[in-house]
C-alpha cells in the first residue's frame, strides 16, 4: 500500500516507535496529550503493519474524523476497497474480502453485528474509555478476541481509578498485571489511601513507591508524549454565588434528600416548577459572560453542559438575542455534527453549546476563543477532554477555559473529588510522559515504502534460517525449562510457515498451555535473545 502523508516530525516518530513495540510484545497504547494527532500516527502505523484484515473501533463523533484523515494520507485508495467505513448497522452488508482489508466502524456497531466473531489481524481502539469497565459487554468481547497486534488510543489511561490501567492492560498485554484482586491489593488500594487528604507520610511514601514500581512496569508498552512548550492556553475557575430565592430552595431540598440531579438543577435554574421563572446565580453569570464574548469582543464562544434542559435554556436565550447558535449532543448524527463543527470553526456559528460526553471527544474547535464548562462532571477527564478540544496544533487562536462552580454547593465537592482523583493519574502519567518540542511544526511529505506481504517479517526462508543458526541456543532452552518433544515438534513445524513475531506468539501459547509450567517472561526473555539478535 503505497502511503502518502503528511507529517509533523513526532508523528513520524510515533508510528515507528509503536510498529518496534507491537513487533515486540503484540500490544500498544498510544497515550499522547490531546491535540497532537493520535489518528494520523495509527494510519501511518498500519502502512508499517504486515496484515490482511483490521478493524478500528472509533466513537460515533469522531467516525467523520476518521474518514478526511484517511482520505488525507490514502488520496483515492479509501475507495478501491481497501478501507471501509460502518455507521450504527452493516443492514445486511458483508465485509469484503480483499488482500489488506481496513474497517473503521463505531463501538456500538461492532458490538450489536458479528464483526466481533470474525478473526482480525489489527485491533484498534479509539477512545478506549469502553474497556475501562472490564464488566461491559464490548470489553469482555474485546478481551476474547485474538489479534496478532492491539492497540489502544486514549489520552487519558487512568480516569478514576488504577483499575482502569488493569482493563486497558488486560487486553493489549493480558496477564501481565496479574488477576484484578491482586492488583487491587497490591497497587489500587495503597495508591487510593496514600492519595487522600488525610493520608499519613507512611501512606503517602508507600503510594509513591507503588506508582514508580507501576510505571517501571508499563511504560515499555505505552507511547506518550506531550508539547515541552504547551499550547498558550488560560484556565480559571469562576464561582458562582446562589441567588436568595435559589439558596432558599437548595437548602430545604437539600435538607430532605441528596438527590445529585434535583439538586444540580436547582443551580442550573432548570427545576422550573420551584424556580418560577426566576434565573440562578450561574445562568445569570453565564447569560452575561456569552453575551460579553460574542456581542461586544466579537469572538466565538463554545459551552459544553450535561443536562439538556440547560443546553435548551442557553439555545433559546442567546436565539432571542440574536446570537447564531450550533448545537451538539447524543442524537445529532454523525454527518450533521461535524457540519456544526465545520460552520463553528469557519465562525459562520458564533455560538456553539453541546452536551460533554457525547462531544468531550473527537471534536476540534481551532477557532474558539472561549470554552465554558458550564457544568463540572464528577470525573476529572471529561472536563479536561472537553476543555482540550481547543487546544490543537492547529489552533488559530489563543483559548481562554472557565469552569463555572457554585460556592458552597454539591458542584464545589465535585470539583474537590475532581482534584485528589487527578493527583494519583498526573503522578502515574508524569513519569511516562516525553516532552516533544512545540517549535518544529512543519508539516514533513512521507513517502511510505510500498507494502509486500513479508515487508516488516520475516519471510518463511529467513525464519528457518534464523531458528538453524540459533539451534543449539534453542534446544539448550527447552531443556532447561523441560520442555516436552511434541510440544517442540509442534513450534518447529509451525515456526516454518509462521514469521517471527507470530513464532513467538505460538510459542509462548504452546508453553503457557502445557503441563510444563514455564513462566511467561522466560519466553520473552528468550525470544528477544532468539530474534531481535538477528533483527
Amino acid at each position: 500500500m503505497a502511503l502518502q502523508s503528511v507529517l509533523r516530525p513526532h508523528q513520524i516518530d510515533g508510528a515507528h516507535k509503536m510498529h518496534t513495540i507491537l513487533q515486540q510484545e503484540g500490544g500498544v497504547l498510544l497515550s499522547d496529550a490531546l491535540g497532537l494527532g493520535k489518528t494520523r500516527q495509527v494510519i501511518a502505523l498500519l502502512a508499517l503493519l504486515d496484515f490482511t484484515r483490521a478493524v478500528i473501533l472509533v466513537p460515533a463523533s469522531v467516525l467523520p474524523h476518521w474518514k478526511n484523515e484517511f482520505e488525507l494520507m490514502h488520496g483515492d485508495e479509501r475507495h478501491d476497497g481497501k478501507v471501509h467505513f460502518y455507521h450504527r448497522s452493516i443492514d445486511g452488508t458483508t465485509v469484503p474480502e480483499c488482500t489488506r482489508l481496513i474497517v473503521v466502524t463505531t463501538t456500538q456497531t461492532f458490538e450489536n453485528n458479528s464483526l466481533h466473531t470474525e478473526h482480525w489481524d489489527v485491533v484498534v481502539v479509539d477512545e478506549a474509555t469502553s474497556i475501562k469497565n472490564p464488566k461491559t459487554t464490548i470489553s469482555m468481547r474485546l478481551k476474547s478476541m485474538k489479534p496478532v497486534y492491539r492497540v489502544l488510543i486514549t489520552g487519558t489511561p487512568s480516569q478514576n481509578n488504577l483499575n482502569e490501567i488493569h482493563s486497558l492492560f488486560e487486553f493489549i498485554a493480558p496477564e501481565m498485571l496479574g488477576p484484578k484482586d491482586l492488583f487491587d491489593k497490591q497497587f489500587s488500594v495503597p495508591v487510593k489511601l496514600g492519595t487522600r487528604r488525610d493520608a499519613s507520610e507512611v501512606q503517602r511514601t508507600e503510594a509513591s513507591r507503588i506508582i514508580n514500581t507501576l510505571q517501571r512496569m508499563i511504560s515499555p508498552l505505552i507511547v506518550r508524549r506531550t508539547l515541552a512548550k504547551p499550547v498558550s492556553k488560560r484556565e480559571m475557575v469562576v464561582w458562582c454565588k446562589q441567588e436568595p430565592l435559589e439558596q432558599d430552595i437548595y437548602s430545604a431540598l437539600k435538607s430532605k434528600k441528596n438527590n445529585d440531579h434535583e439538586l444540580r438543577s436547582i443551580l442550573n435554574g432548570t427545576a422550573t416548577k420551584v424556580m418560577d421563572g426566576h434565573l440562578s446565580g450561574k445562568q445569570k453569570i453565564l447569560q452575561e459572560m456569552i453575551l460579553r464574548f460574542v456581542q461586544t469582543d466579537l469572538e466565538s464562544v463554545a459551552v459544553f453542559v450535561q443536562r439538556i434542559d440547560l443546553m435548551i435554556w442557553i439555545v433559546k436565550t442567546m436565539e432571542s438575542k440574536g446570537i447564531t447558535v450550533g448545537v451538539i449532543h447524543g442524537s445529532v448524527s454523525a454527518s450533521k455534527r461535524q457540519n456544526v463543527i465545520d460552520d463553528f470553526n469557519a465562525d459562520r456559528i458564533q455560538l456553539l453549546v453541546a452536551t460533554t460526553r457525547s462531544s468531550a471527544t473527537g471534536i476540534n474547535l481551532t477557532s474558539c476563543a472561549h470554552l465554558i464548562i458550564a457544568e463540572v462532571d464528577w470525573n476529572a477527564s471529561v472536563d479536561d477532554q472537553a476543555a482540550a478540544r481547543s487546544f490543537r496544533l492547529s489552533s488559530t487562536v489563543n483559548t481562554t477555559v472557565y469552569r463555572l462552580i457554585t460556592s458552597d454547593t454539591i458542584e464545589q465537592k465535585i470539583y474537590d473529588v475532581q482534584l485528589q482523583k487527578t493527583t494519583a493519574n498526573q503522578a502515574l502519567m508524569k513519569g511516562i510522559t516525553e516532552p516533544i518540542s512545540s517549535e518544529d511544526k512543519a508539516m514533513r511529505v512521507v513517502d511510505w515504502p510500498s507494502w509486500t506481504p513479508n515487508s516488516t517479517t520475516s519471510s518463511h526462508d529467513s525464519i528457518v534460517a534464523k531458528l538453524s543458526l540459533d539451534e543449539q541456543e534453542y534446544r539448550d532452552f527447552c531443556h532447561q525449562y523441560k520442555l516436552q518433544k511434541h510440544t517442540r515438534e509442534q513450534i518447529s513445524k509451525k515456526a516454518e510457515k509462521n514469521s517471527a513475531f507470530a513464532t513467538r506468539i505460538l510459542l509462548k501459547r504452546f508453553i503457557t498451555q502445557s503441563e510444563t509450567g514455564v513462566s511467561t517472561r522466560a519466553v520473552v526473555d528468550f525470544h528477544k535473545v532468539l530474534f531481535e539478535k538477528h533483527r
